[in-house]
């Protein structure tokens, strides 16, 4: 995954666990 422009890395830690709880059904 990749750190968006302008986002804090407490943000993107954030989106990668949410990202690895959902990943299984979200193709997005």
């Amino acid at each position: 995954h990749v750190m968006r422009f302008g986002e804090s890395e407490e943000e993107f830690d954030a989106r990668l666990e949410s990202y690895e709880e959902a990943e299984d059904d979200s193709n997005d």
